[in-house]
């Protein structure tokens, strides 16, 4: 992707006037709209004063993100999911509260100043990847819900009881088209400059039949023709924080549970938009600064009742596919949508009902269509089944309810799922997985031997109660009757986290390891991993090894005992004949004998003592090799000509001969037959080595 590239202002601003207008008139009806979402009943008398919270939070919001986005052409206002819970949260409040209307202000301007200064934290800390853990189906299934709510809102408005035949020809059945009208276009992939099309004929439509029809704006008016009536002069509402002390505060702080609610569904409404339009036009948007920006917006809009809102995906490809890439379309909308607040009754009167009823029918319905439908290829049927459960909850309980609802089945299915991905990441004995210490021929026979005594179990992922009760499970069931299996190693390395109901589950792996007289080792774990498990290691019954290495290692030695044998690679007669041209040389424990990336480090026989081969920068936690006495330490690199590939550290202290390259060309020069049988010996024991890993990845498949 790019960053989002300038306009040019010449030859360009008649397209940034008409996008403005496009943009002006759409966001005017769309705030219009919305408002008589929420004044409907009980509250449609006071449908002037909501028209202009809406309004004045399209204004508020159009005019500091049109100048502060990081996406020049960003449209925002008021939005439709939102406006839903506004609605909702109304009906509680006129029905218990004393002074409804001042009430339902102090819900708004609380609810809108709090997610504003929400997103501004969050914008602030840049925390706007955290609102993506949603679960997806939560998400599907609220905005499937909104357009429930959405389509019952346009339908109650356009199907208004009561009406006549002039009614339904001027209100229900041009409503009705608008709404397939605008559902169809935006399915059928064709401009969004179709949809403003649309609203304009229906616009001039009504009035030129009212006028055949002899209906005038009064008339019209009152027979729910036209939007209205509303109190004459500006819609603005300078004076409603002023009311605030008279407001029934207790009911209001009895809707928090909403104001949570659209705490959630602002950030995840206008990072889901953000998205969106990134996929659309290829550029990068800074989704921190579009927190901060929606989150000034709101706060500008709040002491005004403003209806809260955010980025308008729909406006905003308009605006950017007429004006292109510049930030005055939006700011020209504002100015639209403010020269309507001023002077607003007689302009907002001539906007037809059918208008915001369609509006509200078509989104709805695009909405169900979308996320009901649609969804079903992208999810998996459990997943249809959730979001199908939030929509029909939705309806019929509410909102609240329906995200609760989604987020407790998100959580089961969650569980359910990570259920059936085993814990076990992989079963192997010590047969084939063996630490990474060289042995001589006879020892790795003896392994061979007993490796099957001892079991290797490879955990993944996050444990939980249900997991750990599989593991116990299945060591119960390997021990049977007649056991063979004397060892246990769990190996947690690839173990993200545990449930604290984890250690309950080991506790009793603990007490079966001492009946049956099994031995447990447990490595690999991270810190807080192993804390939560102190408590179990310190009943004396299960032990800890750093890692698998180790704990294989342990294992080992015990099998092995007084019967491991040095390697003893190099015959004795090259030890005899050969030898006295390099000295002994004693090193401390810790000294390095090999350094990763040394150009003709020569070959090191480790004559006493014990050494490591390590990464250079991890010398405790990962051990590549651990060379017992008899090896021979650079061969892969003397034999290749390459530099040394890991870093070899003395254990103990160690007593080696080294060998230069010079000293080989001597040797293969003064006994050709004894340097061959040493170069042989060298490949042999490097293709052991490669015949082991082979093996280990073997199993592991």
């Amino acid at each position: 992707m790019t960053t989002d590239p300038g306009v040019s202002l010449r030859g360009a601003f008649p397209r940034q006037l008409a996008a403005g207008l496009v943009l002006g008139a759409m966001g005017v009806s769309l705030a219009l709209s919305f408002a008589t979402l929420v004044f409907q009943g009980d509250l449609a008398p006071e449908l002037g004063r909501g028209a202009g919270w809406a309004l004045a939070s399209f204004v508020a919001l159009g005019a500091v993100t049109a100048l502060t986005s990081s996406f020049r052409g960003l449209a925002a206002g008021v939005q439709d999911a939102p406006t839903v819970i506004i609605g909702a949260a109304a009906v509680g409040l006129v029905a218990t509260a004393e002074e409804p209307m001042a009430t339902l202000a102090a819900f708004i301007i609380l609810t809108t100043a709090f997610t504003g200064a929400l997103l501004l934290v969050m914008g602030y800390f840049r925390l706007g990847g955290l609102v993506r853990y949603v679960p997806f189906p939560v998400v599907a299934g609220f905005l499937g819900g909104t357009g429930v709510v959405l389509t019952i809102a346009g339908a109650d408005i356009l199907f208004e009881p009561g009406g006549g035949a002039a009614e339904l020809g001027l209100r229900t059945v041009p409503g009705l088209l608008v709404a397939l009208l605008l559902v169809a276009l935006g399915r059928g992939g064709r401009s969004s400059l179709a949809s403003a099309v649309v609203l304009a004929v229906g616009f001039a439509g009504y009035h030129v039949a009212a006028a055949i029809a002899g209906i005038d704006r009064v008339e019209g008016m009152a027979r729910g023709l036209l939007l209205g009536p509303f109190p004459s002069g500006s819609l603005a509402d300078l004076g409603v924080i002023a009311e605030l002390w008279s407001a029934d505060w207790g009911a209001v702080f009895g809707q928090l549970p909403a104001v949570v609610v659209m705490a959630m569904l602002v950030p995840l409404g206008l990072l889901l938009n953000t998205g969106a339009l990134e996929h659309t036009f290829k550029v990068d948007i800074d989704v921190d600064l579009e927190l901060l920006s929606t989150g000034a917006g709101l706060m500008v809009a709040a002491p005004f009742a403003g209806l809260p809102g955010y980025v308008i995906l729909g406006d905003t490809v308009i605006g950017r596919r007429i004006g292109g890439a510049s930030r005055i379309p939006p700011l020209i909308a504002a100015v639209i949508g403010a020269v309507v607040l001023a002077v607003g009754a007689d302009v907002v009167s001539l906007l037809p009902v059918l208008i915001p009823g369609g509006l509200l029918l078509g989104i709805g319905l695009d909405f169900l269509i979308s996320w009901v439908w649609d969804i079903r290829h992208r999810v998996g049927l459990l997943e249809h089944a959730v979001i199908i459960g939030i929509v029909a909850a939705v309806a019929v309980f509410g909102f609240i309810q329906g995200v609760g609802l989604g987020v407790v089945a998100a959580t089961i299915l969650f569980v359910f799922r990570y259920s059936k991905t085993p814990a076990v990441r992989a079963v192997t004995t010590a047969r084939v997985r063996r630490s990474n210490v060289q042995r001589n021929a006879a020892d790795e026979a003896t392994l061979v031997e007993l490796g099957e005594r001892a079991v290797v179990i490879e955990l993944q992922g996050f444990l939980f109660f249900g997991s750990a009760e599989q593991l116990v499970k299945s060591v119960r069931e390997g021990l049977g009757p007649e056991p063979h299996i004397a060892v246990v190693i769990l190996d947690f390395r690839r173990v993200t986290g545990m449930d604290s109901s984890v250690a309950a589950s080991f506790d009793r792996l603990a007490r079966m390891a001492g009946e049956h007289q099994l031995e447990v080792i447990l490595c690999g774990a991270d810190p807080e991993t192993l804390g939560t498990l102190q408590p179990t290691l310190d009943q004396g019954v299960i032990r800890y090894e750093v890692d698998l290495d180790r704990a294989l290692e342990t294992y080992e030695e015990e099998v092995l005992g007084s019967r491991a044998k040095p390697l003893a690679l190099v015959p004795e007669s090259v030890i005899d004949s050969h030898w006295e041209a390099c000295p002994a040389i004693e090193m401390a424990a810790g000294d390095v004998m090999i350094t990763e990336g040394e150009q003709r480090a020569g070959v090191f026989y480790l004559e006493s003592g014990r050494a490591s081969v390590v990464p250079a920068d991890d010398e405790m936690a990962y051990r590549r090799a651990v060379l017992l006495p008899g090896s021979v330490i650079g061969e892969l690199s003397h034999l290749t000509g390459q530099p040394a590939n890991s870093t070899v550290v003395c254990d103990t202290e160690c007593v080696v001969r080294h060998f230069t390259e010079e000293w080989f060309v001597e040797f293969c020069a003064r006994d050709p037959v004894q340097a061959l049988a040493l170069q042989r010996l060298i490949a042999a024991r490097l293709a052991e080595k490669l015949t082991a890993a082979n093996r280990t990845i073997r199993s592991l498949l």
